[in-house]
C-alpha cells in the first residue's frame, strides 16, 4: 500500500512540475523562432544591399539595376568651395608673413589637387534597406524593422592613363 502511495505521489509531482515547466518551455521556443526570423531578415537584407551596390559599381554608379530602386544612394566626396585664386592668394598671404615654403607648397597643393583628386576617386554609393520581423505575441507582439547597409567606392569603370590625367586635369581647371 505504502509503494502505491508513493508511486501515485510521485506522478501528481510530476504533473505539478509539467504544468509549471510547459510555459516556460514555449517562451524559450518562441524565443529561439523570433531570433531565427531575425537573423534570416538581416541576412536577406544585407544580401540585398550588397548585390545591389555591387552590381550598380560594376555598372561605373551609371545605371541603377533592376530591383535595386529605393536601395541605393549615390554619392561624390564633397566639392571643394575654394578658387584657384583664393589658394594662390593665401599662399601669397603666408609666404609674406613669413611661412616656411615647405608648408606653403604644400597647403596649395592639397587645396588645389586634393578636391580634384577626391572628385575622380571619391564617387561611392550607399546602400540600405530595411526588413520587418513579427514578434510572437507572447514576447509582446507587434513589428520589429532590422536593416542592412553598405558602402561601395565607384572606381571600376577602367581608364587609360592619360584618360585619369585629362579628368583630373578637367577637375582642377572647373573649380
Amino acid at each position: 500500500m505504502k509503494a502505491r502511495r508513493a508511486r501515485l505521489r510521485a506522478r501528481g509531482t510530476a504533473s505539478v512540475e509539467a504544468a509549471v515547466a510547459l510555459p516556460f518551455f514555449v517562451l524559450v521556443l518562441s524565443g529561439v523562432w523570433f531570433v531565427r526570423d531575425r537573423q534570416l531578415a538581416i541576412q536577406s537584407a544585407e544580401n540585398q544591399v550588397r548585390s545591389c551596390a555591387w552590381q550598380y559599381s560594376a555598372n561605373d554608379c551609371s545605371e541603377v539595376p533592376k530591383g535595386c530602386e529605393g536601395v541605393l544612394a549615390p554619392g561624390t566626396a564633397p566639392r571643394a568651395n575654394t578658387k584657384v585664386d583664393d589658394v594662390l592668394n593665401d599662399a601669397k598671404s603666408a609666404v609674406v608673413a613669413g611661412g616656411d615654403s615647405k608648408g606653403v607648397i604644400e597647403t596649395v597643393a592639397t587645396k588645389l589637387l586634393g578636391p580634384a583628386i577626391g572628385a575622380l576617386f571619391g564617387r561611392f554609393v550607399e546602400a540600405s534597406t530595411t526588413r520587418q520581423v513579427a514578434r510572437p505575441g507572447i514576447l509582446g507582439g507587434g513589428q520589429t524593422v532590422v536593416s542592412g547597409r553598405y558602402h561601395l567606392a565607384c572606381n571600376l569603370q577602367p581608364t587609360t592613363p592619360a584618360q585619369v590625367v585629362n579628368d583630373a586635369w578637367a577637375k582642377i581647371v572647373n573649380f
